[in-house]
């Protein structure tokens, strides 16, 4: 940084005056790290503390805490000339090992601090929030749009800033997490579809939660004359499978009615039946890979569950493969207090 001088300073270890704030940004690495620096720090500090001229530490927090415990009374400091802030201690921290937390408190930190506005900044030069931000952010955003998505995040987001954390270090998508506070959320919240809470619980990316919302909301609008319980039965368009990535409805399904494709009798994609379920090589295959489905499926089920499948068998020059009893056998064992009954 070039407020930095090229030389080091050593002083009193305690002329160094902490601020709470700075010292509190980021989090505590693991004890191993710090073992790590700590032995380093005993044979030569070679990094200074960063201060400011009345003495106030910028960066080297976790120096200072070691340096103590090892009793030094002499510390290495660098002098700025410039005011002490958190901005500058998040220029000084570019290549440090960071948590999540770290580094969502960085972004915040940056859309926060870079005013909202445009036109002359204090130098008389054309003053440009997007340009600011982009640099402080290294780059990692760049467009205009991004940086108003990350705004709109900002203001409408959750207490633990849970939507800017799954941008910032799990790879959300800005658009995603724009479209459910601007539509979605309120729709889940009002109807009582419990997404949002899953989305809480961290159970749900915030794709599945709006994926979850939109499907919800196309089958109550979409399908209007479908038999409904309120409250007691709930029904999604999607693959069977997906549903053991709702957690709501976990150990909770009392009975599954369903049937499975006839083996070698029909095919939806006529380009490539080898990769569909149905046309395996043999009939133990299939089952095989049937029983690996029900078994995905079994997490949902509760202790007294009831799955029913309907099965038709193949017959191969008049005589019957048994595909049920092949299924029966595929699926999950006895112990688990499943019932299936075939027909």
């Amino acid at each position: 940084m070039k407020n930095l001088k090229g030389q080091f300073e050593v002083v009193k270890i305690d002329q160094i005056v902490k601020v709470e704030e700075f010292k509190n940004f980021y989090e505590e690495q693991k004890e191993e790290t710090e073992e790590q620096l700590k032995s380093s720090l005993e044979e030569e500090q070679l990094l200074p503390l960063i201060i400011s001229r009345d003495f106030q530490l910028i960066d080297g927090y976790r120096r200072l805490k070691l340096l103590s415990a090892l009793g030094k009374e002499d510390v290495k400091i660098q002098f700025v000339d410039v005011d002490p802030s958190i901005d500058l201690r998040l220029s000084l921290n570019m290549y440090r090992v960071k948590t999540a937390n770290d580094l969502t408190k960085e972004v915040l930190q940056v859309f926060t601090s870079v005013e909202k506005r445009q036109g002359q900044g204090n130098n008389g030069k054309s003053y440009n929030r997007y340009a600011i931000i982009k640099q402080k952010l290294d780059y990692r955003w760049k467009s205009p749009k991004a940086i108003r998505q990350f705004d709109k995040i900002i203001e409408n987001d959750f207490e633990n800033n849970l939507l800017l954390n799954g941008v910032v270090t799990k790879g959300w998508n800005l658009s995603d997490c724009e479209k459910y506070l601007s539509e979605l959320k309120e729709i889940d919240l009002t109807k009582n579809h419990g997404f949002t809470q899953e989305l809480l619980k961290g159970e749900l990316t915030i794709k599945q939660t709006n994926k979850f919302i939109e499907e919800k909301e196309n089958l109550q609008n979409t399908y209007q004359d479908t038999f409904v319980i309120p409250d007691k039965a709930t029904t999604f368009k999607m693959n069977c499978v997906d549903i053991v990535d709702i957690s709501s409805f976990l150990k909770k399904i009392a009975t599954l009615l369903t049937s499975i494709p006839y083996y070698m009798l029909r095919g939806y994609n006529p380009q490539d039946l080898t990769s569909e379920l149905g046309h395996e090589k043999t009939p133990e295959e299939f089952a095989d890979n049937i029983g690996m489905i029900f078994g995905e499926v079994e997490g949902v089920l509760n202790e007294t569950s009831n799955v029913f499948v309907n099965i038709g068998d193949t017959y191969d020059n008049g005589c019957a493969m048994d595909i049920p009893g092949l299924t029966l056998l595929s699926a999950p064992p006895k112990e688990n207090h499943r019932t299936i009954k075939l027909s």
